[in-house]
Formats: structure tokens, C-alpha cells, sequence
């Protein structure tokens, strides 16, 4: 009974260690460019990757760039284990500003606010969940702000877009 019980445990110990293997191997460092570069090189089948910017949040992380003359976004949550990253959805871009966002159980709610703003039109941005005013000035060409707001749902209203003298530009 004792060699039975040891065969098992040493199979389960196996997968376990098998499993670990995998989940690392699929997992990146976002805090490493050349590993982001890479990742997204096989992702893509191509060798033609811009990266535009890479954005960490505490559970999340979010990369901007381009693959063949089109502008995307992949977003990555968290490995509890390695403290790696492991893609988790992604979104293609077409122009100015636009929103990623999901729910998570109806109580969770990941909005990512990105996009390419390259004569600095854009000044800041302002957007709305249940009434609370979420916002950002002084905006960089490229822009990528993740929001993991936990204990909230998906009632968001749509964003605005600011010049400098705070004037209305665009909706997203």
C-alpha cells in the first residue's frame, strides 16, 4: 500500500512541477522590454514590433503597440505565484481615445483608458463610474492608464476629452 501511495504522490508531484513549468514559461516580466519584445514577436508571427508603452498596475498590466502598421493593446493580469504576467484579453485601436473594460462578477470593474494623442491635442481626460469623476492631465503622446477599481460595476459613463484650456474636445 505504501509503494502505491508513493507512486501516486510522486505522479501528483510531477504534474504539479510540470504545471509550475508551464504556467512560468507562458508568464512575462513587463517590467522587461526585451521579454515584452519577444512575447509579442511570437504572439504576432512578426518581427515588426513598435511598442509604444507598457503601464503596471497592482493586479494588471497593459502594453500599446504595433504589429504591421495597426495599433493595438494587450492587457495582462497578475500571476499570484511567480508575480509574472499572463495575457488576459487585448483590443484593437482605430483612433484617438478609447476604453478597454470589463466586469468581474458583476462587482469588479478593470477599465483601461489608451490611445495615440501625437500633436499633444489632448490635455487631460475625465470619465464617470457611479457618479465618481475619474481623471488625468497633462497627457503624453501615447496614452495608457489602467483603473482596477474593485467593488464597482460597469455603470460608466462616457469619457471626455480636454484641450489645455480645459475646453471639450472629443467623447470616447
Amino acid at each position: 500500500m505504501t509503494k502505491k501511495l508513493l507512486c501516486f504522490l510522486a505522479i501528483v508531484l510531477a504534474l504539479f512541477i510540470l504545471f509550475l513549468g508551464i504556467h512560468y514559461v507562458t508568464s512575462i516580466d513587463l517590467n522587461n522590454e526585451n521579454e515584452v519584445l519577444l512575447q509579442l514577436c511570437k504572439k504576432e508571427e512578426s518581427e515588426t514590433i513598435k511598442l509604444f508603452k507598457i503601464s503596471i498596475a497592482e493586479r494588471y498590466g497593459a502594453v500599446l503597440y504595433e504589429c504591421n502598421a495597426q495599433t493595438k493593446l494587450i492587457v495582462y493580469e497578475k500571476d499570484i505565484v511567480f508575480k509574472r504576467f499572463l495575457v488576459f484579453g487585448g483590443a484593437s485601436y482605430s483612433s484617438g481615445i478609447q476604453t478597454f473594460n470589463t466586469t468581474f462578477a458583476g462587482k469588479d470593474l478593470l477599465m483601461i483608458v489608451f490611445g495615440h494623442n501625437p500633436l499633444h491635442t489632448a490635455h487631460s481626460y475625465e470619465f464617470f463610474i457611479n457618479e465618481e469623476k475619474f481623471s488625468r492631465d497633462n497627457l503624453d503622446e501615447y496614452i495608457l492608464d489602467i483603473y482596477d477599481l474593485k467593488g464597482r460595476n460597469n455603470t460608466y459613463s462616457d469619457g471626455k476629452a480636454y484641450d489645455q484650456k480645459h475646453e471639450y474636445l472629443f467623447p470616447f
